[in-house]
């Protein structure tokens, strides 16, 4: 949703807007400096004083009324954009990412933006899950296994699953491998550090995979990958 994407740089702009307007209404109609600056910032809580018919400050206090709406709207609805974000990208191809490892991060960073992903990272607080928010990419945070089984994957295209630990991403794995329908060509990715269990997840995963639409891989965090380029 584009106004999710924008929405810092829409309330900068409104603000600025506002400000500038309100600073030379308030000048026009000869305000003093101290009565310029308070009235100005007046005009985003909505707390207006009388002045004298003056279309600058009606335009300013319009921007003001905006600014602070629209700044209410996303902090008390933000939840509700991002839910009906998840929503939407499921009716089509899309892509997921689960844990913002730094080979993901990279990953990201590089793959074909036309493409929705949606991003699964159980750190609440991860310093680049806000970064990704404002690039447009949907997010789920929190508990990872619960997200995964609350998703409808059947127009899911690519998974990569890079978190913290192998064990955690070998049994990611397997519960796309049961979820996942095979009615198209999908791809799951799983990242595996440790050779011993590579191995394995290769003979006990890969080798018995019987959905033929379905590929799974295992790979390695050192190494590069791109996704949603086809």
């Amino acid at each position: 949703m584009k106004i999710l994407k924008y929405k810092k740089l829409i309330l900068v702009l409104l603000a600025v807007v506002t400000s500038l307007f309100g600073i030379i209404g308030f000048y026009l109609v000869g305000s003093t400096p101290l009565q310029i600056i308070t009235h100005t910032l007046g005009l985003f809580i909505l707390e207006w004083v009388d002045y004298p018919d003056c279309w600058i400050l009606d335009l300013a206090k319009l921007f003001g009324i905006l600014t602070t709406s629209l700044g209410l709207l996303l902090m008390f609805f933000s939840k509700y954009f991002y839910k009906w974000q998840l929503q939407t990208i499921q009716r089509s191809p899309y892509n997921i990412i689960i844990g913002l490892s730094e080979q993901n991060i990279s990953l990201l960073k590089n793959s074909d933006p036309k493409v929705p992903t949606i991003i699964i990272e159980k750190d609440t607080k991860h310093r680049h899950l806000d970064y990704f928010k404002e690039k447009g990419f949907a997010t789920i945070e929190g508990h990872t296994k619960k997200a995964v089984e609350n998703l409808d994957l059947t127009y899911m295209q690519h998974c990569v699953i890079s978190t913290d630990n192998d064990r955690k991403n070998i049994a990611l794995g397997k519960l796309f491998i049961n979820r996942v329908e095979g009615k198209q060509q999908q791809n799951i990715y799983v990242a595996i550090g440790n050779k011993d269990l590579n191995v394995l997840f290769k003979q006990d995963i890969i080798g018995n995979q019987k959905k033929s639409q379905i590929t799974v891989s295992s790979y390695s965090l050192y190494e590069n990958m791109e996704i949603g380029r086809a």
